[in-house]
């Protein structure tokens, strides 16, 4: 068990929880049960870190029946005090190899409730992701496919993708989306397809203009790049990267040293290197989440639009006068 490790997922436990507490107080029913989706992959994460058995804790069964009757119910999670004090003892006791301490303080924060059963957690969650209602669900389908290629569970993510398309995603789903599906192909061996994936993904960012800000404000996900450069795809790799300074603006300096560096022979760490880690992290993704699944609620209704395609100095473009034309109708709303 390594304490780092537990640390960064105790603490990611806890941000959830908090966050949670501050969406409950928008009074939905989306809030509730993306924030117990989180915090159920972060109980997940704590459970494999502490190597804790499930034992006889739970009957199949009367597990399924238990999670939909919590969140009929609107399940709460812990109070963000409890788990606080219960993940210092969690801590302690790891480190002195205590495992009914490490029992008690787990059940104490909470986490044998969210993930009694480690091999079925991946079914609790996607019963939670089905409490969501139309396009809402691609949400934590699209998380879910994410969580299963960082375990590793190819088949488990391909799934979940051919779900999330049901939905007919767009713009930043659709990008991790063809991410997942790259990184997917390289395991199989389809070089050809992973770059096709890589390349379709910075395409979804690229529609418009809205995509373009929508997925710049978002985490940039470097998972199949890193692959790819690996395996010696440096030429796909480069144009890859050109394009993403287009969409991640704020992250261009930063790329420019990426880029610089793979063309003088070298192959940089590129999941290590700036990238804002707050936006990957559980509590991050809720925050930027939670209104996307509010904006799929709402547009539900307003069926599927158009897509008009367009050229990246289109895009470009129409991304500036937007956003000057935000500029300026903030200067009409102060102007001292």
């Amino acid at each position: 068990m390594s304490e780092p490790e537990l640390c960064a997922a105790v603490e990611a436990f806890g941000q959830v929880v908090g966050l949670s507490e501050q969406l409950s107080k928008k009074g939905t029913r989306s809030a509730a049960i993306l924030s117990t989706f989180f915090a159920m992959w972060c109980a997940f994460k704590i459970r494999l870190r502490v190597g804790v058995g499930d034992g006889d804790q739970i009957d199949e069964a009367e597990e399924e029946e238990a999670i939909e009757t919590q969140f009929m119910e609107h399940w709460a999670l812990p109070e963000v005090g409890v788990v606080r004090s219960a993940s210092e003892r969690l801590i302690a006791c790891a480190a002195s190899r205590d495992q009914s301490g490490i029992s008690a303080a787990l059940a104490d924060m909470g986490v044998f409730a969210l993930c009694p059963v480690l091999t079925r957690q991946f079914t609790r969650m996607e019963l939670a992701a089905r409490f969501l209602i139309g396009p809402a669900q691609q949400i934590p389908l699209v998380e879910l496919s994410l969580f299963a290629v960082e375990l590793g569970e190819y088949a488990r993510a391909s799934k979940y993708v051919r779900e999330a398309h049901a939905f007919e995603p767009t713009a930043c789903e659709l990008y991790n989306l063809c991410v997942v599906e790259g990184l997917v192909a390289l395991n199989e061996g389809r070089h050809g397809d992973a770059v096709r994936s890589m390349e379709e993904s910075i395409s979804a960012c690229q529609r418009d203009e809205y995509a373009s800000l929508a997925c710049g404000v978002r985490g940039l996900n470097l998972a199949l790049v890193q692959k790819l450069l690996d395996s010696g795809q440096r030429i796909e790799v480069l144009r890859h990267l050109l394009q993403c300074k287009d969409v991640w603006q704020s992250l261009g300096p930063q790329i420019d040293i990426w880029i610089s560096l793979i063309e003088s022979g070298e192959t940089p760490v590129l999941q290590t290197s700036g990238i804002p880690k707050m936006k990957n992290e559980p509590a991050g993704r809720l925050l930027m989440l939670y209104p996307r699944v509010r904006a799929l609620e709402e547009q539900q209704s307003l069926g599927a639009q158009p897509v008009v395609t367009m050229s990246p100095a289109e895009v470009a473009a129409r991304r500036e006068r937007l956003r000057a034309a935000w500029k300026d109708s903030e200067k009409g709303d102060n102007p001292n």
